[in-house]
């Protein structure tokens, strides 16, 4: 009997980039899948081209959504900026602009002027002391590390200015730094806790 042979298929492997392809793909407002257990995240702030802020945040759960501890050096000293989470996590264009536009899973973004609305996304402004830096921790509400509305794989954005709420016209500018959220190694030595935002 003539023996018949089988072809074998050869595996097809994909190599993404962990954590900018993970946010291309997750939609808004979902859960990570396969992340659900994950208790911290960092990014590093890298600075854009022409600008010199860059430092660490982590995130880590609260009860009212995910709690940030920032260090951000070399800002011009005394200033405010716009901080906020951006649709994807990618920082490789020289001006950031590959990180897409703010995270807004609850669909806001249209009626943040004439109603006090704006995206989860928008985080409070930082200001800068008199040596440049910023050493704050503030609880972002309603977000999460990667439950409903994350923010694992997406990218935090530092800008140049910042937007008043009640003008339209107004902008947070350039983006001055950014980076990418991903998963914290468990045992990472932990960030002596700056001073805690005002209520």
């Amino acid at each position: 009997m003539p023996r018949c042979r089988v072809r074998r298929k050869p595996w097809v492997r994909f190599v993404f980039p962990a954590t900018a392809a993970f946010a291309l793909l997750l939609p808004r407002g979902s859960s990570s899948a396969g992340f659900e257990g994950v208790q911290a995240a960092v990014a590093v702030m890298q600075p854009t081209a022409g600008h010199g802020a860059r430092g660490v945040v982590r995130f880590a759960p609260h009860p009212d959504g995910v709690e940030l501890t920032v260090r951000i050096q070399g800002l011009p000293q005394g200033t405010r900026h716009g901080f906020h989470v951006h649709e994807f996590g990618d920082c490789s264009s020289p001006d950031a602009s590959s990180a897409g536009p703010h995270y807004d899973p609850t669909h806001n973004m249209p009626g943040r002027h004439q109603h006090g609305m704006k995206p989860l996304g928008d985080l409070e402004d930082l200001r800068a002391d008199a040596q440049g830096r910023v050493e704050i921790r503030f609880v972002a509400r309603a977000l999460s590390i990667a439950g409903v509305n994350p923010i694992l794989g997406r990218a935090l954005v530092l800008h140049a200015s910042f937007e008043v709420p009640t003008d339209p016209m107004s902008t947070a500018g350039d983006r001055i730094a950014c980076g990418t959220i991903g998963v914290l190694a468990a045992g990472s030595a932990a960030t002596p806790a700056p001073t805690p935002a005002a209520p």
